[in-house]
């Protein structure tokens, strides 16, 4: 996780580029400590999230993964409805990804626990979850099925 990309000039640039990507590619990077690629992963996430992560679209300083991630993880509609089905004060999301569950799970728990074995995702996750106000979900980088039994 590159944190030079959450600098307020590179994510105004993230947010506002408009053109196709592919463009940006020929370019080059505008900024001395994000390359060209750290860019467009971010500028390719922003758009992506647009319809499936409206709050994470809307919210400044999200840090936006792979594009893969991306199109595995849940939907905010989706999560909120799994976050129903579920009542408690204690909850652990064992295979935690983008954490997308998660931040709608501690919407209706005291506590959640996130597990994800990808230390890069879970360190985006924990940033971004910051970045939501989601200060009930304890992040830890490794694998939830071991850890809960």
């Amino acid at each position: 996780m590159n944190a030079a990309l959450l600098h307020s000039e590179v994510q105004k640039f993230i947010r506002n580029y408009s053109e196709d990507t592919s463009v940006l590619a020929f370019k080059g990077s505008p900024f001395d400590d994000c390359t060209v690629q750290e860019l467009i992963e971010q500028i390719e996430g922003f758009r992506k999230t647009k319809k499936k992560l409206p709050n994470w679209h809307q919210t400044e300083g999200i840090y936006f993964p792979p594009k893969l991630n991306i199109e595995q993880t849940s939907s905010e509609v989706t999560a909120h409805y799994k976050a129903s089905l579920v009542t408690g004060t204690t909850l652990a999301d064992i295979t935690g990804g983008l954490g997308i569950d998660t931040l709608y799970f501690a919407k209706h728990f005291k506590t959640v626990a996130y597990f994800e074995l990808n230390k890069e995702l879970a360190d985006i996750a924990a940033h971004n979850f910051d970045k939501l106000g989601a200060a009930n979900i304890n992040c830890t980088v490794g694998d939830g099925l071991a850890a809960v039994l």
